[in-house]
């Protein structure tokens, strides 16, 4: 054997420990990272479910049907085909009932399996025993209790086949302001648990729910699910000790032990309703844990066939070593570049996504603020008109009921256009620019002067739709941040592209200390570099901002 040979097979045996390595990093990485994305995904949703069934809870909390039934009994039927109707259109509650300040059910409707129904007030049972009535009558208005998950339990016995329940109970008060009892929605978790079990497939490893005493509430199989119900185990604690040490008494975390990566993230409410259970968030955590063979599969499966590869082209070391060399230094640079775009991609992901929440927070809280009032006022007044005798009373109630349609009309038009400029689409991006700073003007205590000169009939759509954003995410932050008292929106066509000009003489900013990834100027900054332009922004304390973009009227193909 030639003497180079072995030199250059030692050289080859740590090329492939160190390729290993740095697969395994890489590997730890990405497991850390998957299992991550899936915990917090996963709380995010039961956190948002929990809010939507809260609100809903509130809600039915307020009807004026129920305070009537408080007071008149008579009003039975009326409030139990109100329960009905709910309960088959949701389709996400085991029972809805109403107990009273003593403990007994007024009202209960049962979903039956998709086909609800009320109880016979002789069905009824006393619930003044149970823990989810002692903990939620003492709440004051607006007050929700929110139990843990368990499985659904009938005349003290658990119901069979399994079903798993939360319960969510608020007070409830007459016309009079007095507590008359609570109302209990118990939530199914069977199609929650099926969403997280099809987002925990996606990932590496297991992904389940584990209450604050450790035990599975959905585990790594049937037999160790609910253990807690039955006061048994196997669960999460017993199973992984070491691991439950370092979760048990953390709201999230990520760390690695000898068996393998755990992530977890207790679950918290999202939004702006408050609770009052002694303990929240009720102990429920989000668990994933990956394997340590699991973690390093792919690593190991690549070293082998490395390894194998090595022995078989012996003779060829010397082409491989430099072959691999190349790669590896093409491969650094890829990685680097990658690296460098998912960073900023990472940001303004982020960014958009927060922007996008705020809106569809802003837009839900139009709709049930001004819209859901409107369409309850014309519900009540249209039930009113049913019912009046007197011909004057039921035209009055139905004026009314038009009026009421025809705010609900005007408040859809008003919202439909924040989320999109119908101007655009219809008549082009000469009337929607002019348009969007007329509105910047009613607005604002600024006067938008408005500059255009381009042949609109050959403006691609794409280019229209960016440059129209890049001039209203401008007047934004015109509006947000300048004083201005004068701003001037200029857009030209200039030697085949449309260039964009907004300057104001406002109070200005420091460029050098600003972050360039703010999710306005990274936005407009990504809109004219997606379709081969460019942009860019000048300004300075105390003498105003321009910003400038130039695109091409030919963008290129989308990838």
């Amino acid at each position: 054997m030639p003497g180079f040979l072995l030199p250059l097979l030692a050289l080859l045996v740590v090329s492939l420990l160190v390729v290993l390595s740095r697969d395994r990093v890489r590997d730890r990485y990405l497991a850390r990272q998957n299992i991550r994305d899936v915990t917090r995904l996963q709380a995010e949703i039961i956190a948002r479910e929990l809010e939507t069934v809260t609100a809903m809870l509130l809600h039915f909390a307020d009807q004026k049907v129920l305070r009537e039934f408080l007071s008149d009994r008579s009003t039975r039927q009326e409030i139990e085909h109100e329960y009905v109707r709910f309960s088959l259109m949701s389709g996400d509650f085991d029972q809805l009932r109403l107990i009273d300040e003593k403990g007994r059910e007024m009202l209960r409707v049962n979903y039956n399996g998709g086909e609800p129904a009320a109880l016979p007030v002789a069905h009824l049972q006393s619930k003044a025993q149970r823990y989810y009535f002692r903990q939620a009558i003492v709440l004051e208005k607006n007050q929700v209790y929110i139990s843990p998950f368990d499985l659904n339990q009938e005349h003290g016995e658990i119901e069979q086949p399994w079903k798993s329940v939360q319960r969510l109970a608020t007070p409830v008060f007459d016309d009079a302001g007095k507590k008359r009892g609570i109302l209990v929605f118990n939530y199914l978790g069977e199609r929650l648990l099926g969403r997280l079990n099809e987002i925990a497939a996606q990932g590496p490893g297991w992904t389940g729910v584990v209450n604050e005493d450790g035990y599975y509430l959905e585990g790594p199989d049937a037999d160790r699910s609910w253990g807690f119900m039955f006061g048994k185990e196997p669960s999460f604690a017993a199973d992984h000790p070491e691991a439950w040490e370092a979760i048990r008494d953390r709201q999230e975390g990520s760390f690695t032990t000898n068996e393998g990566i755990f992530d977890f993230r207790t679950v918290i409410p999202a939004g702006r309703l408050r609770t009052a259970a002694d303990e929240f968030p009720i102990g429920m955590k989000i668990v994933s844990f990956v394997p340590t063979e699991t973690v390093y599969e792919a690593s190991t499966h690549t070293f082998r066939r490395m390894a194998i590869g090595a022995l078989a082209v012996a003779l060829v070391l010397f082409v491989i070593a430099v072959r691999f060399a190349f790669v590896g230094a093409l491969r650094e640079e890829h990685e680097r570049k990658i690296a460098a775009s998912e960073r900023r991609l990472r940001v303004l992901s982020s960014r958009l996504l927060d922007s996008q929440e705020s809106e569809r927070k802003n837009l839900a809280r139009d709709l049930h603020d001004e819209l859901g009032q409107l369409a309850t006022a014309v519900t009540i007044d249209l039930k009113r008109a049913r019912k009046a005798q007197d011909p004057n009373t039921k035209d009055e109630l139905i004026d009314r009921s038009l009026e009421g349609t025809a705010g609900i009309l005007e408040g859809m038009h008003r919202i439909s256009a924040r989320i999109r400029s119908s101007i655009l689409d219809d008549l082009g991006l000469s009337a929607a620019l002019r348009a969007c700073g007329e509105e910047h003007e009613r607005n604002s205590e600024t006067t938008v002067k408005v500059e255009l000169d381009f042949a609109e009939e050959r403006l691609p759509e794409r280019v229209s739709e960016n440059v129209y954003r890049i001039v209203q995410e401008a007047l934004t932050n015109v509006a947000r941040h300048a004083r201005a008292k004068d701003v001037s929106v200029r857009v030209w066509q200039s030697n085949g592209q449309l260039e964009v000009s907004v300057r104001d003489q406002g109070v200005g900013f420091d460029l050098a200390s600003t972050d360039p990834d703010r999710l306005g100027l990274l936005g407009m900054r990504e809109r004219a570099e997606l379709l081969g332009g460019s942009f860019a922004v000048q300004s300075s304390p105390e003498h105003g901002t321009v910003v400038e973009a130039m695109i091409p009227l030919t963008p290129p193909e989308l990838d």
